[in-house]
Formats: C-alpha cells, structure tokens, sequence
C-alpha cells in the first residue's frame, strides 16, 4: 500500500467578487492496472474523466469513466466494454448533460481493433453505443463535438485508405450515425491524433506522416472543409527527427497551434514540440522544450491570456523516471514557465484541458501514489500551474529548431462499417487524496469583512472583522491557523471585532487561517510571517 497524503491548503483571500480557484491532485482505480486519458470540467464545475480500468469491470481492460464533484470528490464512477480490452480516450460533455466517448475496442466491431463511440447519460447510464472500422486494426485517438451537435472522430486505420496505415477521421450525428469516413495518408504509415472544428465550418487534424516530408517522420496538418474534402495539407520538421503533432487546436488570431514531440530517432531523446501556424498553415514559429532526456508533448491549448499550455511528460525533470510536464508559453512560443507532478516512481500525463477558473485539469496515471500497480492521477491547478503538492519548478531549455515545411499530394479515399452493440457496465474504484487546497479568492459570499494588517508581518498584526450579515456576535467567532501540512499552530477568540496575533515561537512561511461561529465556517484566507 502506497503512502496516501493528504495536505491541507487553504490559499483563500476574502475578495467577495472574484472566482475561486480550487487545486488538488487525486488518484482514482484499484489493485490492477488503471489509466486516465481524458479529462473534462462539467457544466456542474465538477469532472468527467475517461481511461481504462483493469481493476473491475468485465473483461481484460474496460472503458473507464468517472464523475466527481468541484473538489474531486468522487460522486459515480462507470466501467464499459466486453470480454476483450476495451479504452476510452478522449470525452465531452454533450448538449443534453450527458458525456461521449470514444475509444477503442476489441470485444466488438468488424476487426482486431475497431473506433469505440459510447453515448452515456448524465448519471453514466449508457445511451447507445458504436463501433466503426474493418477487418484490419484501426485506432481512435479523439472525439469532439461540432456545430450541427454531431461528432467528429479522428484515428488511425489499417483497414482502409493505401497501404500501410493511414488516418482515419469519421463524422456522426448526434445519435451516433456516420455521415462521412475519409482516410489520409500515403504509402508508407501515417498517424491521425487530434481533429477539431473550424471557425468556418470545416476541420483541421493533425498527427504524423512517413509519407510525406523531409524526416524520419514529420509533423502532419490536414485542413477539410465541412464534408471531410481536402483544402490542404501541410508537414513539419527536420530531416534528422521524428516529429509528431499529437494536438491541434485554432488560435484566437484563426491561425493554428500545434502540440507535439520531436526527437532524433538515433538517440531516443525528445523535447516537446510547439509549431505556430497562419490560417493557410503558413509556419509562423515553433519552439523546443525540455530538458537533457525524453520530454513528451501530448496536449496543447491556448491559455486566456493569448498564450499557451503544452503538457506531456517528462524524464529531464521531477522525481521519477518519467513526471507529468506542463509549459506555459506567452503568445510568441516564449517560455514564461513550467511545471512538473508526481512522485519518485513513473506519472505520465496524456490530457490538459482549460477549466473556467482559468486553472487547468490534467489526466494519466500515477505508478508512484494510489492502491495499485497503476492508478488514474487527476490534478487540478490553478492559472499558474500550481496543484498544492507533489510538483517542481525545473529549468526548462528552450531552442528555435530550423523546422521546413512541405506540401504534400495527400491522398483520400473512404470507408467505414458501423456495428451497434450493448455495452456492459460496472463501478468501482478508490479515490486517495493526495492534496487539496480550498482555493485562491474563494468565499466570494462571505457574511464578513475580514481585514489583516500588516500581512506579512514580522512580530505582530492586527485582524479585524466587521458586523456579519447574519448578525453573528463577534464574541461567538474563532479564529484557527494552520501550517502548510494541516496543522493547528494557533487558536484564539474574539472578544469584539478587533484581534491581535503575536508571531511568538512562529517560524517564517506561510499560514493559513479559518473563521467560524458556532455553526459554519465565515471565511478562510493567508497570513505570511517574515
């Protein structure tokens, strides 16, 4: 068993008109093997989250689904899938409240391996689900919502297209029927990872291609319009590396932003990988970061200040063999900062996506804390990146990487089967808190003003409480301080609205404070002594 943590930080200010910023990080499965690889924030501000369970459910591997709350508490969680292994990697929230997801499945479907869609209610009931693909292998990557409230799926098949495997991309409707399958590529194997909609209706994917380029394998961007015709395609990397573009997403200025690694095949060591593009897919920039070892970029996204989030994993940094990685770059591609999480064994991270606190929720799994051999990791962080344990601050490299450009003659061709089948369901899993922190410019409600001056302080200062909105008697308030672990160092009372704290045997650092009355806690907040 696992050391299970469990740290209690309270980085709360009393502003009464700004949002919160709740952060923990949490570990989610069994004895088995258990992975996450999608994370989502709900129309409820809690979580969904999708991967694959080994610990219950009904055959080797099943899809796993989980719902918490705002602070990750577990509500529900679900297992799908057959006798075979069955994954889920990417989820939405869908208009209706309820959630799809996509995977991949060898229980059903026409082939070894075949796309996996599952439609699930609010509650995790299953919907319907479907299978597309041949009699060859053929691999989802991800799922997205579009305009019309159908979906579009993006992978990788073998059982259509030329020789080799080629990208697959399918679009449904909202009840899950194919409406279109389109495969790209050439003659030698190309890999389709990431597909979102575009401002003018059509798609962009990106992922890799060994048919097309200078390199071992380069960077892939295939512009659609809204029925999956091809506008354009675009490479990108050099000739001495393998580049691959494992996400894309559209930029506020309707160009295009690339998320991947690049590493030279011969020495297995990789940085992340950021490509900026216009909206033709003329490059613009592109960046490297990482360190001395393999660093993985698997997810991008554009931060709210114009910026980026680029987040993967990492074996230059952190404590293990391999860290979660997150990068945060200001809207040129400059390194502003970074982050890694987990522990001494191995933590992968494979989803990084925005929540409305401007924070982020970050998925994988976690061999380094939880009950098993492997268990889905969730972090919860705040805009700068910061979780409240288990995290560092390393020395992230940058370099600009001389990256050419081609334009390919990409292929296309179609094809789909579509299978209708009935899942089979399940529960289970242990939630282990690793740390949880009640957030920045929370108690936005809060029934009292609650002033502290000076803070920080050296030797004293003075705390003082105006008249609540419940009319609560200041003699009834009690005041608690608590170090960075949780625990009590100070209790005192009021005797009016007015209360002095004295630094005494203190050390220097950061303290957290709680108010109550009788019943409920007034409000929470930070004290530094110097």
């Amino acid at each position: 068993m696992k050391k299970i943590f469990f740290i209690f930080l309270a980085t709360l200010s009393v502003a009464k008109h700004s949002q919160a910023q709740i952060t923990f990080q949490k570990a989610y499965g069994g004895t088995a093997y258990d992975v996450g690889y999608s994370a989502q924030e709900t129309n409820d501000s809690g979580f969904i989250i999708t991967g694959g369970i080994r610990s219950f459910g009904a055959g080797n591997e099943d899809v796993y689904l989980i719902k918490i709350s705002s602070d990750g508490t577990l509500q529900w969680t679900k297992t799908f899938g057959g006798t075979n292994n069955d994954d889920g990697y990417s989820i939405q929230q869908t208009n209706d409240e309820g959630f799809i997801i996509a995977g991949t499945t060898t229980s059903f479907g026409a082939g070894n391996n075949d796309f996996y869609l599952l439609k699930v209610a609010s509650d995790g009931t299953p919907q319907w689900t479907k299978t597309f693909g041949g009699a060859g292998d053929d691999f989802c990557s991800s799922v997205q919502k579009t305009n019309d409230g159908g979906f579009i799926l993006i992978g990788t098949t073998k059982s259509f297209g030329l020789i080799n495997e080629d990208i697959y991309i399918i679009k449904t409707s909202s009840n899950g029927s194919l409406e279109w399958a389109k495969t790209f590529g050439g003659t030698y194997p190309d890999y389709g990872y990431s597909v979102s909609q575009t401002n003018d209706g059509g798609f962009i994917a990106s992922g890799e291609t060994v048919s097309y380029g200078i390199g071992y394998g380069d960077a892939y961007l295939i512009k659609m319009t809204s029925d999956g015709n091809l506008q354009w395609s675009k490479t990108f990397g050099e000739s001495s590396t393998n580049d691959l573009g494992n996400s894309i997403q559209q930029t506020n200025d309707g160009g295009f932003i690339i998320g991947g690694t690049t590493s030279p095949p011969s020495s297995g060591n990789g940085d992340v990988y950021l490509i900026k593009t216009d909206s033709d897919g003329t490059l613009q920039w592109s960046k490297t970061f990482g360190g001395t070892k393999p660093d993985y970029g698997k997810s991008i996204l554009q931060a709210n200040d114009g910026g980026f989030f680029i987040g993967g994993y990492t074996s230059s940094f952190g404590g293990g063999p391999h860290n979660f990685y997150l990068v945060k770059t200001i809207s040129d591609g400059t390194l502003s900062w970074s982050k890694t999480f987990g522990g001494s064994v191995d933590d992968e991270g494979f989803s990084f996506q925005k929540t409305n606190d401007g924070g982020l929720v970050i998925t994988g799994w976690t061999n380094s804390f939880g009950v098993g051999s492997y268990d889905l990791y969730l972090i919860k962080t705040d805009s700068n990146g910061n979780s409240g344990c288990n995290e560092t601050n390393p020395n992230t490299i940058t370099t600009t990487p001389t990256i050419l450009t081609t334009n390919p003659a990409t292929q296309v061709s179609s094809g789909g089967i579509i299978g209708n089948l009935a899942a089979q369901t399940g529960s289970g899993g242990i939630e282990t808190t690793l740390c949880f922190t009640n957030g920045v410019n929370d108690f936005q409600n809060s029934k009292s003003e609650i002033n502290i001056f000076p803070n920080p302080f050296s030797t004293e200062a003075t705390i003082e409480v105006s008249s609540f909105k419940s009319q609560v008697p200041s003699s009834k308030l009690e005041f608690k301080l608590y170090d960075v672990f949780g625990r009590e160092v100070r209790r005192l009372l009021f005797t009016d609205n007015r209360l002095l704290i004295t630094r005494g045997n203190l050390a220097s650092g950061i303290y957290f404070y709680k108010f109550s009355d009788s019943t409920e806690v007034i409000g929470t907040g930070k004290i530094i002594i110097e």
